[in-house]
């Protein structure tokens, strides 16, 4: 394509001649498009982005130029596009578009896109792969597993946090697993899917933090877990909670129950009712004082009601001289915090 001169020479009989030129214009291909691109140069959106081009043509100047999303139709069918300047009015002009997303479908898709000339003439398409990812990684399975298969955690114990964290996309960032736990420690955390403290398996998308409680008081002290992935899409927090226990149990009061004579021998079965602040502790008598033959320590029965009865048989052949001798009733509650009661026999 392009300007090129006929030359028309006139000739009498002779040899005189006269030449005469024209200049004609050669337009056999509309402008190319090149350089297709979006603001997001990573081609990964989740939001409208611009849409550029370049495009020229080898002789006439260029005056329209359009898009197309992954279905290139018919010449003159597509969604405009602007001169950069403001003006088509060159052989080469760089185009610009607002490029809107949401209504596309997650996943790859391809724009084309194609520009004519002043003589009508629809040029060769350029094209550009991108992809949509507009939905945030998902967070299920918040889980809290205490030390020692505990049913709480108190000051200075230790809490695996753990959730499952995914994404259908273009990929998780694994930096922006974060772990909200000011009310547990007063900070915040990376949270780690990478087979170490405490994280079991590396890769399985369960993401883990081993947190050591600082705080004080009671009950329930809510975290959060946050996720984005790499576009940013970002979860909306996801919360659960860790129960602190940082109160020992408190001792109301030991009485025996039988005999009724208060006085203990050999053979006979003492029965104690030890009563504490709550039922659920685990409470056992320590009777060793009493027996050189046994002494084991007794499981109190919990009878639900903060109460506790104990039953110990002293042995037959016990040879613990006769006298007053103390018994000893500990309660232990779900994160080994503990009280005594003693009682003289």
């Amino acid at each position: 394509n392009g300007s090129y001169a006929v030359v028309v020479t006139a000739f009498d009989g002779v040899g005189l001649s006269a030449p005469g030129t024209v200049f004609v214009q050669l337009a056999n291909g509309g402008p190319a498009a090149s350089a297709v691109a979006l603001s997001d140069a990573d081609g990964v959106l989740n939001a409208a982005d611009t849409l550029n081009a370049s495009l020229a043509d080898t002789s006439q100047n260029i005056t329209a130029v359009e898009y197309f999303v992954d279905v290139l139709g018919s010449a003159g069918t597509g969604t405009a596009m602007s001169a950069a300047d403001g003006v088509f009015d060159s052989h080469t002009e760089p185009v610009t578009a607002a490029f809107p997303v949401l209504a596309l479908a997650e996943g790859k898709h391809n724009v084309y896109v194609r520009g004519k000339n002043i003589a009508g003439e629809w040029g060769e398409t350029g094209t550009l792969a991108f992809i949509v990812d507009t939905r945030p990684p998902v967070i299920k399975n918040v889980s809290v597993e205490y030390v020692s298969s505990k049913a709480a955690a108190k000051k200075g114990d230790l809490a695996l946090i753990t959730a499952i964290v995914e994404d259908g996309g273009v990929g998780l960032d694994s930096a922006s697993v974060v772990l909200g736990s000011n009310n547990l420690d007063g900070t915040t955390h990376i949270m780690k899917d990478d087979g170490a403290n405490g994280d079991k398996v590396r890769g399985d998308n369960v993401f883990s933090y081993l947190a050591a409680s600082t705080a004080g008081g009671n009950g329930a002290k809510p975290f959060t877990i946050g996720a984005s992935d790499i576009v940013p899409n970002a979860s909306n927090a996801v919360t659960g909670s860790v129960l602190l226990d940082n109160e020992a149990p408190v001792f109301s009061s030991l009485i025996v129950q039988a005999p009724d004579d208060d006085i203990y021998r050999n053979g006979e079965t003492v029965k104690l009712l030890a009563v504490f602040d709550k039922a659920g502790y685990a409470v056992k008598g320590d009777f060793s004082a009493l027996d050189s033959v046994s002494g084991a320590p007794v499981l109190a029965l919990d009878n639900g009601d903060n109460s506790y009865s104990l039953a110990y048989t002293i042995s037959e052949n016990n040879r613990i001289a006769n006298g007053s001798y103390q018994v000893v009733v500990t309660a232990v509650d779900g994160v080994d915090l503990s009280a005594e009661a003693t009682l003289a026999l």
